[in-house]
Parts: C-alpha cells; structure tokens; sequence
C-alpha cells in the first residue's frame, strides 16, 4: 500500500453489438439500479453484468461487494442507539440499556480500520413516556459523539450519564442521521441502528432508510433488534432491506454483542477490499472502462435501430436522460477512482 496508483487505463474499444439481436429496454420515469453505479438492472441484466453487485471488484479477485462504485478509503460509521423507556428491562445479567453499552464498548475495544471515523446518535433518552412528554421526546436525539477517529471514543464514559426514558423516533434519528452524514458524499457511510422496538412517534423509518441508501451519500443502513416481538421485527428487518443493510437479531446480552459487533463487520470488509483494489487499481480502472463503453455502445445502437424502426429522430426523453446520467457517472468515476483516490491515500499516508 506504499505506491501511488498506476496510470489511467488506456481507451478501450466497445464490444460490437449486432442492431437483430437488441433486447428492448422498456421506458420508465426511474430505473431500477441496485447497485449505484447508474446503470438500470435491466441494462446490465442484458449485457450480462451483475445488476445487485460490483462486477469489477470481483474479475480482478477482490471478492463480491454490493456497491462500490468507486475506491472508497474513507468510512464512516454512526451508531444510532435507543435509549427509550423499554431499555430499561432487565434481559439477562442486567438492563437491556446496559447490554447494549457493553456491546457498543467491546466492538469498539475490538477496533476499526485506521480510516474509520465513529459516531454515537441517541433517542428516546428525554421526556418520558408519557403522553404528555410525547413531542419532547420524539424530538429529543443528541449526536452523543460526532464523528471521530474510533480510538478516541470510550463508550462507557461516553454513556453512563445517560438514561433511557422515553418515545423511539426511529424515522427522525435516521433523518437526523442523514444531515449529518449529508457532508461525507464520496465517502462509505454506514448506520448501525441498535434497538429493543419499533416507531412511537409516527414517522416511517421505513422511508427514510431507503431515502439514505439511494441518495447521493449511499448510506447503508444495518439493524440490531434486541429481544424484540415478531411484529416489531418485520418492521426493524424492513428497515435493513430498505436501506441495503441486514438484519441481527439478538435475544440476550451474549447475543447482542455478537449482533453489533456483526452489524459492524462491514467496515472491515471495506479495509480488505480497498487494499486489494490499490494492489489492483489500474486493472480496476480498466475493468469500469470497459463496462461503460459496452453500456453506451448499446444504447447507442439501440437508439440507431429505433429510429429506423420508427422512421424518424423521435426518441423518447427518458432515454436520452439514461443515456446522460450513465455517461456523467462514468465520467465520475475517472475522476474519483484517480484523482480522487490518490488524495485519499495521501491523506491517509497511504502513499510514498
């Protein structure tokens, strides 16, 4: 990891595509992407790519990674806790608001990569839970700890002032959690939900964490449900879905700091994935390259045999706009996958 990135990959010429054999790519307002890299599913289900995951990452051996649109060195990784009135429970040597403490305290022990910045985001820790304490409760979430190096932060001091008292506004936290996520476009952001039940206060946290997975911070969003029913855990899996996490279920305090400290594996992934794409970078470079050209040389092509079709330039604006939007990221993706990753690696000391 002591060299600076190769040079760019040379021009690469697309693959022919014969006008005949052209599968129909159907017009729609939005299409499908799963994997962010602004190639619709369908696209790349034709061209023979694999539309929920990265295929570059994988032909140069780095394994299989969801979204990885760019080499992303910078992590960032906020948990937001419940500190509600139900974690006062007892769950087996002590209160679930304890447990969860523990938990957060030995993942943090364990370590992060030396790029990761952490964050603690807390709720349902003002008020009570009492009707009449509703609106201040729902309204009470305090960035407990901004993001910061990992080491500076020490959970159980960080913590042992505060109480769990009232309401769970899942939907407003993970709000909250996007403006402050909202600076570090660019960057691998994750939110790591730790909590004992489901929205109180009338949001739809449902919403909002497939808001954060497909804005333009691409925040992934992973659950940890302690103890929780079998209702509250549909919506607490639905919200993971939503936000391209997954789901940890936990049912007693041995579990749940098994749950966090997998919710949270994710980040060390990014740290052997990144270090396996700089060994690889120029290959990677070339691999987008390639990906791409063959993309819009279909769209290219299958406009060219629209027109014929249809005898004249009409062409529908939404492809137009596709056609845009995938030849922009791809210009992004020159810039940030050189330009951009290089700066990471200075900064991070990652370079001679």
């Amino acid at each position: 990891a002591g060299r600076p990135p190769a040079d760019p990959p040379p021009q690469v010429s697309p693959t022919p595509v014969t006008l005949d054999s052209l599968s129909m790519i159907p017009v729609e307002q939005t299409w499908q992407d799963s994997d962010g890299d602004s190639i619709p599913d369908q696209l790349e289900t034709i061209l023979g790519y694999n539309p929920q995951a990265n295929d570059c990452v994988r032909e140069i051996g780095c394994g299989d990674f969801p979204t990885l649109p760019r080499a992303k060195l910078r992590v960032n990784l906020l948990f937001i806790v419940d500190a509600s009135g139900s974690m006062n429970e007892q769950l087996d040597t002590g209160s679930k608001w304890q447990s969860a403490i523990e938990a957060l305290n030995q993942t943090f022990v364990q370590g992060f990569p030396n790029f990761v910045e952490a964050g603690i985001l807390l709720y349902g820790h003002q008020g009570s839970a009492s009707e009449q304490d509703k609106a201040v409760s729902c309204a009470g979430i305090e960035l407990a700890q901004p993001l910061t190096a990992w080491r500076q932060i020490e959970v159980t001091d960080l913590l042992k002032n505060y109480q769990p008292t009232g309401w769970t506004p899942l939907a407003a936290a993970l709000q909250k959690a996007g403006v402050i996520l909202g600076a570090r476009e660019g960057e691998a952001n994750f939110v790591v939900i730790v909590s004992d039940g489901i929205e109180t206060c009338g949001g739809d946290p449902i919403a909002e964490a497939r808001a954060l997975q497909t804005s333009g911070v691409q925040v992934t969003t992973n659950v940890v449900g302690l103890a929780v029913k079998p209702a509250e855990q549909q919506q607490l899996q639905a919200i993971a879905q939503a936000g391209g996490g997954q789901y940890f279920p936990a049912r007693s305090s041995g579990e749940l700091r098994q749950a966090v400290q997998l919710s949270a594996e994710a980040i060390r992934l990014w740290e052997e994935v990144n270090q396996c794409i700089l060994q690889h970078l120029s290959d990677y470079g070339q691999c987008i390259t390639v990906q791409y050209l063959q993309v819009l040389n279909y769209i290219k092509q299958w406009k060219l045999s629209q027109q014929q079709q249809l005898n004249n330039n009409k062409i529908a604006p939404e492809y137009i706009d596709m056609e845009k939007r995938i030849w922009d990221k791809y210009q992004q993706l020159n810039q940030d996958n050189w330009n951009k990753y290089y700066q990471d690696l200075q900064k991070l000391k990652l370079t001679e």
